[in-house]
């Protein structure tokens, strides 16, 4: 796949502007290698998506079968990241030389050290009833998690770094270039945001058609869903997901270039630290 030089210093904008151009003109070939993992990740979302919606007939099903549900719930989560890591590999696969294999066990420790993380701010955030608490810890993790970002990208970008590397190094770095990556965060989440605003509107309309059916029915109302409802509702969380998944592997380039953009900053201003040390010595040489 066709690409931009990557150790190169980009602004905020550029980054943006370069993972753009990236995905519009290898659109074809990005989706060739990743509409598999993605259309697993959108089925997935799909079960999420009927687990959290009201449905009698589904809730009464689940309560009558709670073990079974269990079993379903728990699958779907280790499909998903699995499906998450397939995607990624995939996607590094274009992006650098270390083949499928190896991306695709990095992204899985990347997706199990992630959830490992969740979890400890959800013990955290919700250990107590005190609000104060959870609005810290909340504040905390995130921003914690943006230098996290650099370091977890540059883990896979780069096999020779280790998970001792993330932690210590590559972390340490992301926080010397907070700035940046707090910036680039934001713009890609802006765009990301309004754009979900407008994907989502026919899979809101279905929900809260869903949502009201269900609030008549319990109030004594006839099912006033048409028989393809239950189809309609799928197909569309699905494709809606679908397409979803295509902003995401933006932003994931958009991080890739932010990577190189900083290791870039970093290497150049070592060259001119060791340029000047060597100016320094030559000249104290010399008189």
């Amino acid at each position: 796949m066709e690409n931009t030089d990557l150790y190169k210093t980009r602004s905020y904008s550029g980054c943006l502007r370069d993972a753009y151009r990236m995905v519009n003109t290898n659109f074809k070939t990005i989706l060739r290698h990743t509409w598999m993992p993605i259309s697993l990740s959108s089925a997935m979302g799909v079960i999420s998506i009927l687990f959290r919606l009201p449905d009698k007939d589904i809730h009464e099903l689940g309560s009558n079968n709670p073990t079974i549900t269990a079993i379903i719930v728990f699958l779907a989560t280790i499909i998903s990241m699995a499906a998450a890591s397939w995607l990624l590999g995939e996607l590094y696969s274009l992006l650098n030389n270390h083949g499928r294999k190896t991306n695709f066990k990095r992204s899985l420790t990347l997706q199990i050290f992630s959830v490992v993380l969740v979890l400890l701010y959800i013990f955290n955030a919700f250990s107590g009833n005190n609000i104060l608490v959870f609005s810290i810890v909340t504040i905390l993790f995130f921003i914690c998690a943006f230098p996290l970002t650099f370091a977890q990208t540059k883990f896979i970008a780069d096999k020779s770094r280790t998970l001792h590397d993330l932690f210590m190094k590559d972390y340490a770095q992301g926080w010397r270039h907070f700035g940046f990556i707090f910036i680039t965060a934001l713009l890609t989440g802006i765009i990301i945001t309004a754009i979900c605003s407008i994907v989502m509107i026919p899979l809101m309309i279905v929900m809260f058609a869903q949502a009201f059916n269900q609030v008549g029915m319990l109030a004594g109302d006839p099912n006033g869903a048409p028989g393809y409802f239950f189809i309609l509702l799928v197909a569309t969380s699905f494709f809606t997901i679908f397409l979803l998944n295509y902003l995401f592997v933006w932003n994931f380039i958009v991080q890739y270039y932010m990577y190189g953009s900083i290791e870039t900053t970093d290497r150049e201003k070592e060259a001119r630290k060791n340029t000047l040390l060597e100016s320094d010595i030559e000249f104290k040489e010399n008189n």
